[in-house]
């Protein structure tokens, strides 16, 4: 039997799950519940659970800020969600499974199966870092940066930016829903102040975000944006970029 611990804070989704869980999971032994961070922590320092069904949105925080403060737990950790799974592709890399809201009888029962088969082989301490490192990368790229222009200011999240192009003193802003910024800052306070291993100086006009690249001519040196948008690359970065690209 394999100690379990339910975390949720909807008491309807726990009693959802504690019921598929009796009837379908005969190797799961549900050894307590918790709503928050601070119960769920409390339980499982208590309980020593040897998995844990976690609700990502908690009450009192998220599942990260918990995993946080248990940072020795060597559990086995399924998420419960209802993110889509785009969204949460950084668990699978990680090898951490995960549940999606709605939860089916057979996800679920696969999920058990994944544990039973993997849990003695399975470093959890590194799984459960290399996730929290993730989390991290992850909230860092998405900061939110002030951009002033002559209308006044607007705050942009660093994710929603396509490029920045040099406009003499200024600096262009494209953004991903087709607008656009004009700022009185120049392009290189725009590459210090952007998160670095998101944006990119391909160009002495252009800095970019890595992840909106849909092409790159290679003969050409040529960067094609998810927008359209064509950028030249300076062979003196060809060998940087080529390098960055590797690591997104």
């Amino acid at each position: 039997m394999i100690p379990t611990l339910i975390v949720d804070d909807n008491k309807h989704n726990r009693a959802i799950l504690v019921k598929l869980i009796t009837e379908y999971c005969p190797d799961i032994k549900i050894i307590g519940e918790a709503s928050s961070v601070e119960t769920a922590e409390a339980a499982i320092r208590k309980l020593n659970p040897e998995l844990i069904f976690l609700d990502i949105d908690l009450g009192d925080g998220t599942a990260f800020e918990l995993l946080g403060k248990v940072p020795d737990s060597k559990h086995h950790i399924v998420f419960v969600t209802a993110f889509d799974k785009f969204a949460i592709e950084a668990f699978k890399v990680n090898a951490i499974d995960y549940l999606l809201k709605p939860i089916s009888i057979s996800d679920l029962e696969q999920s058990v199966e994944k544990v039973k088969r993997y849990k003695k082989t399975i470093n959890y301490e590194k799984l459960l870092q290399d996730l929290l490192n993730s989390r991290e990368r992850e909230v860092n790229q998405n900061k939110r940066i002030v951009i002033s222009s002559q209308s006044g200011l607007k705050f942009v999240e660093s994710l929603n930016i396509i490029r920045c192009e040099a406009d003499g003193r200024y600096t262009k802003i494209v953004l991903l829903d087709k607008s656009t910024l004009l700022s009185s800052k120049n392009l290189k306070e725009f590459e210090d102040e952007l998160p670095h291993d998101l944006f990119f100086r391909v160009h002495h006009s252009h800095l970019i975000n890595i992840k909106q690249v849909d092409q790159y001519y290679r003969n050409d040196d040529l960067i094609i944006m998810s927008n359209g948008d064509k950028i030249p690359l300076a062979q003196r970065k060809k060998n940087e970029f080529m390098d960055t690209l590797t690591i997104i």
